[in-house]
């Protein structure tokens, strides 16, 4: 019976295992098994010439470093994805072959320094100027006179004080928590007799839109730790901000009105500054 002549043996010299399948190498032209078929595996001589001269063997391609004075040589090329050259592995990273459009530290600072003056080139400054001045600076002169700002300005700075606010809002009282964002009224609240000394003493509290009055008068007594003498009194008052009149603070509220029947009647606005006070009764 004929022998059927299927595979060959390994060519490596310590291997010889009979492959079915064996896969011939493109540099020195010999059979190796699955496990010995790349150059590396079989050590191959053919290889190291062609890749010592820079040529290619037929079937096999590589690749040449662009980087100059390098002159190395890959099986794969490795492609800068910024500037599109082919590198060795050696000089793959964009900082080792001085890559023309690398992205350094100083170009992000350029580039956000770039995009905040733009930014700010649609500012409305003056609203800015108002929101961050002491309150009692706002809308006054050296000479002691009122500073007269448009409408537009007011506006501006109030929707500014309110966002501010929003973002350090804290629940005032027993289930403030608990209510749905459209539920919810933001107020900040200051002692009178703090915000004499330091204007840091604000805080920004949200409570319900149809809570009374009362209910914040008691948060901001025990927040402020304010305690009264049997003559005393004791009301919260409206600070006219951006109002020019409102000279003296709006108030003292009636306790059992809500927040939503004050805006409704133009006395409150979310965001706005009441200050607890104590008085002679």
């Amino acid at each position: 019976m004929t022998e059927m002549n299927i595979g060959c043996h390994c060519a490596k010299p310590d291997c010889k295992r009979l492959d079915f399948l064996p896969i011939q190498c493109g540099a020195c032209s010999l059979f190796f098994c699955k496990e010995h078929n790349l150059p590396a595996a079989h050590d191959c001589t053919a290889f190291k010439t062609n890749l010592a001269e820079g040529k290619s063997s037929e079937g096999i391609q590589t690749y040449s470093c662009h980087f100059q004075s390098c002159g190395q040589h890959e099986l794969v090329p490795l492609v800068c994805e910024a500037c599109g050259g082919s590198f060795c592995v050696r000089h793959k990273q964009k900082e080792t072959h001085n890559c023309p459009r690398l992205w350094t530290a100083t170009d992000e600072a350029n580039a956000l320094k770039e995009s905040a003056e733009k930014a700010s080139s649609g500012l409305d400054v003056e609203s800015l100027r108002t929101v961050s001045r002491p309150l009692n600076q706002s809308g006054a002169k050296e000479d002691g006179k009122p500073r007269s700002r448009s409408k537009r300005v007011n506006a501006t700075a109030a929707r500014l004080v309110l966002m501010k606010a929003k973002m350090h809002a804290q629940p005032g009282g027993r289930g403030a928590d608990q209510l749905p964002a459209d539920e919810r009224f933001v107020v900040r609240l200051v002692h009178s007799e703090c915000m004499k000394y330091a204007t840091d003493s604000i805080i920004s509290v949200y409570f319900g839109k149809k809570w009374p009055l009362g209910r914040i008068l008691d948060f901001a007594l025990e927040r402020f730790n304010i305690r009264t003498l049997p003559n005393q009194q004791v009301g919260l008052f409206r600070i006219g901000e951006y109002e020019q009149a409102d000279e003296n603070p709006f108030g003292p509220f009636e306790l059992s009105r809500t927040p939503e029947d004050c805006v409704s009647q133009g006395d409150l606005y979310e965001g706005c500054l009441l200050c607890v006070d104590v008085f002679s009764g």
